[in-house]
């Protein structure tokens, strides 16, 4: 007998709160276009860096918040979100940012693209996924403040995050793909358009929009996949209880004994605490009963998580030992700031081991309140009052004037570049004499790194009476440029480093030939303004030769003054097939002519099969 196939469900309609989605996502859409368009003509809130940290923080947490949110009945807890994620949140995040990124960058198209604005978005947005299930489901007037709702409503934004931004990845590389096939018999507008702001802006929230209102219209799917993934994770338990609980016993014998541990590293320690606390959450969820084993394994397991009360006490000892040894480093601060939630997580499973009967309503308590104390580390650490940046700066900075830093080990350069304000105050205090009773050189090392230079701790000290080289009989591109000596005055007062590398003769391999220098200059416009750049090309040494070509940027500002604008680098998988000559060789191309711009790029810049692009 044969069966006939099932006919195939009808779709349902849109629900309010999958329209809501959608909503969101066009709204994210329309204001990510509008700050694009903004930011691309310079107008506010172009230079104002608190006003744009805050609206890219804005654009990116207020939409997907809402989002996620979709559905919720209650107009109190939509006004806690709206205050929480449109206001408190950005605010915090862009008062941090503007400590450490007070200087719009010069490239229009870099103000998404900091590594310091993505850490801030990432802190953020831990903060604000943390407050999702609170705002949604926390209840003071109910048992448990309403913990298995809590916890039910955090596991179901994690699958549908999860989900939605799979699928959402899927259709990036299906049209990153698409592009590609289009460009291999010719068509290139397809992948330009995909390429360009306004698509990503106009398309990409929507396509994470329509992702996750797929996602929400499968609830037995997330539902299956949320318990099918914790049951798993849960049947690992016992295998880290037993190893935790082997660590301990073999760490308290060798205190007993007198013994030191050869290497104990309190990041590892964090780490597999941390697994273990959440194979525990894995295991009873929102129920005392959903732990999948029996009472005895159940009861064994409960005791072994005493054991997570001395391993995060090590751990944060360790990390505090480390930061009196060495001072604060930025993993130093994140490592302390890990144990005490470490230590609050341990103390707090401890107590519920010791309490069966009151063991599940004691973890509910320790994760709420642990919850609590890591939103406000993740506040402090996003702000100026516990930042690692301004942590490190001033605790090397003292160890370098107590003598306790050997000069030539403090990171100069990265102050100025990665450390935002504090940095270079530090280093300013440097330059200013601060650490001259135990080298003077660290002042010039400090004003070295202040202009965006290296000081060389093995070279002598030049004298001040010696004059400055005079100009060097470079080769120039285009034939028949002439070094501008504005510039070259500018490079005797800003970099003593590219002077030497400029003004230093190679050897000849033969006596009675001419000798060579390192550097040489191109004059392009790299804008598109119809001003040509100079760029300084430096090739590597002789005694170096794996090292990369360096090229920078420099410009002639309108009262005739020069400064420095940037460095090229290599974009290694976006030139055209059709513009390669065969000469990779920068040297070489230089000679060949092959030197060009490629105005569809902002600031690009063809020397032979290398593109080049702008970067700080």
């Amino acid at each position: 007998m044969n069966n006939p196939s099932p006919k195939p469900l009808a779709a349902a309609p849109l629900s309010a709160s999958d329209k809501t989605v959608l909503v969101y996502g066009a709204i994210a859409a329309v204001l990510g276009l509008t700050l694009f368009e903004l930011v691309r003509r310079r107008l506010w809130p172009w230079g104002h860096p608190f006003a744009l940290n805050f609206s890219i923080q804005w654009l990116l947490m207020a939409p997907m918040a809402g989002a996620l949110l979709a559905g919720m009945q209650s107009g109190k807890r939509w006004l806690a979100a709206f205050a929480v994620y449109a206001l408190v949140l950005p605010a915090i995040t862009a008062l941090g940012l503007h400590a450490v990124l007070s200087v719009i960058p010069e490239d229009r198209g870099a103000f998404l693209y900091s590594s310091q604005r993505a850490l801030a978005l990432l802190l953020s947005g831990a903060a604000g996924f943390i407050l999702l299930p609170l705002i949604q489901a926390l209840d003071a007037r109910q048992a448990q403040w309403n913990y298995p709702a809590v916890f039910r409503a955090a596991w179901r934004n994690t699958v549908h995050l999860t989900l939605a931004a799979c699928l959402a990845l899927a259709v990036c590389l299906l049209l990153t793909a698409a592009g590609a096939m289009f460009n291999m018999i010719g068509i290139r507008i397809v992948q330009d358009v995909f390429a360009t702001g306004y698509f990503r802006f106009a398309v990409w929230p929507m396509i994470f929009a329509t992702c996750l209102v797929g996602v929400r219209r499968r609830p037995q799917l997330t539902e299956t996949l949320q318990r099918s993934w914790l049951t798993l994770n849960a049947w690992l338990l016992p295998l880290v209880t037993l190893v935790g609980l082997a660590f301990t016993l073999a760490l308290a014998a060798q205190m007993a004994l007198g013994l030191h541990a050869v290497q104990l590293s309190a990041g590892a320690l964090i780490a597999f605490s941390l697994v273990w606390i959440k194979l525990i959450n894995a295991a009873w969820q929102d129920s005392p009963d959903a732990a999948p084993f029996g009472p005895v394994l159940r009861r064994l397991l409960r005791l072994g998580m005493v054991c997570l009360l001395p391993l995060s006490a090590v751990a944060l000892y360790g990390a505090v030992v480390r930061v009196e040894q060495y001072g604060w480093t930025v993993l130093r601060a994140w490592g302390v700031a890990s144990s005490i939630v470490l230590l609050l997580y341990g103390a707090g499973y401890a107590w519920a081991a010791l309490r069966p009967k009151r063991y599940y309503s004691l973890l509910a308590v320790t994760n709420l309140f642990t919850a609590g104390v890591t939103l406000a580390l993740l506040v402090a650490i996003n702000t100026p009052i516990a930042s690692p940046l301004r942590l490190t700066a001033e605790s090397q900075l003292q160890r370098v004037i107590d003598g306790r830093q050997k000069p030539e080990k403090f990171p100069y350069y990265d102050m100025r570049k990665e450390f935002g304000q504090w940095g270079r105050e530090a280093l300013q205090q440097l330059a200013a004499g601060a650490a001259d009773a135990q080298d003077r050189r660290i002042a010039l090392a400090a004003a070295q790194a202040l202009k965006g230079d290296y000081f060389r701790w093995d070279e002598p000290l030049q004298d001040p009476a010696q004059p400055a080289p005079d100009i060097p009989p470079l080769l120039t591109y285009p034939q028949g440029h002439e070094l501008p000596t504005s510039w070259w005055d500018f490079l005797k007062a800003t970099s003593s480093l590219q002077l030497r590398n400029c003004s230093t003769p190679i050897k000849p391999e033969k006596p009675g030939d001419t000798p060579t220098y390192r550097c040489q200059l191109i004059f392009a416009d790299l804008t598109g303004d119809g001003q040509e750049e100079l760029v300084l090309y430096v090739a590597p040494t002789a005694d170096d030769p794996q090292r990369l070509e360096d090229l920078y940027v420099y410009e002639k500002t309108a009262d005739g003054s020069w400064r420095y604008k940037g460095r090229l680098q290599e974009q290694s998988f976006e030139q055209d097939m059709k513009d390669m000559t065969g000469v990779r060789d920068i040297p070489q191309a230089l000679k060949q002519g092959l030197v060009r711009t490629v105005p569809r790029k902002d600031r690009d810049l063809m020397i032979g099969d290398q593109l080049l692009r702008m970067g700080r």
